[in-house]
């Protein structure tokens, strides 16, 4: 397995598409196949269809992650190519779907190859000739490291909780003598 430094995130600068589409785009090219590793569907797969809420989020796999990439000059060897499908200069242009498999597939690939949310770069940061992906990936990445960071798994809440009772149980039980009365 070659070494993974970095996931770079991209858009198709389109509004619609999926992998195979793009895997044409590429070949069209002179490419042997598409250069992402990975595409985020956000539900219109062709410039035709209406959209359809079942493959929005959908992550969709083209290159094998085990061979480099093609989608950052530079950064190919040791990078990981996410591709969300949509077109502009905001975070807005991707649907709610879209952003929560971006995070999943981020976090799981951090997990993967003991990255960090430092690690996550949008494309735009390599070169000054492009704005891919539309938003501020550092600051989207910092945002989810946060949540991570400031998240309770729900059995560490509720261990807390038991705590919590076992202690008020206790608080109670002092309150009243063994065997204790009923007048009040």
């Amino acid at each position: 397995m070659r070494p993974i430094q970095s996931i770079i995130i991209h858009q198709s600068d389109s509004t619609f598409g999926n992998v195979d589409l793009i895997d044409q785009w590429h070949r069209d090219r002179g490419w042997d196949e598409i250069g992402y590793h990975n595409v985020i569907l956000n539900g219109k797969e062709d410039g035709l269809s209406p959209y359809d809420p079942t493959v929005d989020g959908t992550i969709e796999y083209g290159r094998a992650i085990s061979k480099m990439g093609a989608h950052c000059r530079g950064s190919n060897r040791t990078s990981i190519g996410i591709c969300l499908i949509g077109k502009g200069n905001s975070i807005n242009v991707f649907t709610p779907a879209q952003l929560q498999s971006l995070k999943a597939l981020c976090s799981s690939l951090i997990n993967q190859f003991g990255l960090s949310w430092l690690d996550v770069h949008g494309h735009n940061e390599f070169t000054s000739q492009k704005t891919c992906p539309g938003f501020d990936v550092k600051q989207w990445a910092l945002e989810q490291q946060d949540k991570e960071n400031n998240s309770v798994s729900a059995s560490e809440a509720f261990k807390e909780m038991d705590e919590a009772w076992e202690e008020f149980k206790l608080t109670i039980k002092g309150m009243f003598p063994e065997g204790g009365s009923d007048e009040v």
